[in-house]
């Protein structure tokens, strides 16, 4: 390996280790990425809704929101050498149930780096509406953040209002 290709490595493998925001996990299931950043209280962002889990999951997949392709350019500083770096990253949106009833939905990102840069867990209540707890969420901004997930529209935004504070 010559000292060009060492230098293109290390600054790929730094700008991996580097990457803010999202899990640094690899091919996991999505629910499990749902699963660890519940983990995350202070993190998330609770609210009620007074509409049904499954109307908020119907909208949300009906939305098309997340699904998308975006190719992330930068550079990495290595010893001696700034290094250009170019990765794509695929956004899908995942959905399931848990034993219990309550529904996830989650925001995968798969790329060089695969993670979840947003997500909710939508449990259903005797009153017909729903606890939500959307992941990695910046809670000044409760009220857009309920708003678009009752529109179905969480992950064409979840950029607005990402945590800030990592």
């Amino acid at each position: 390996m010559n000292l060009d290709r060492v230098a293109l490595f290390n600054g790929i493998a730094a700008l991996l280790m580097l990457n803010g925001g999202c899990s640094m996990v690899s091919m996991r299931p999505t629910i499990e990425m749902v699963d660890a950043r519940l983990k995350h209280e202070k993190k998330n962002v609770d609210f009620i809704s007074t509409v049904v889990p499954s109307v908020i999951e119907e909208r949300t997949l009906k939305s098309g929101c997340g699904a998308e392709s975006q190719t992330i350019s930068g550079t990495a500083f290595v010893p001696g050498a700034v290094v250009p770096v170019v990765s794509t990253y695929d956004f899908s949106v995942d959905h399931g149930k848990y034993a219990d009833g309550s529904i996830w939905l989650g925001l995968r990102m798969d790329g060089p780096l695969h993670g979840l840069p947003s997500g909710a867990r939508l449990v259903p209540r005797g009153d017909g509406g729903t606890d939500v707890t959307v992941l990695t969420a910046d809670k000044r901004k409760v009220d857009i953040i309920k708003q678009r997930v009752e529109e179905g529209t969480l992950f064409c935004h979840w950029r607005d209002f990402d945590y800030p504070y990592d």
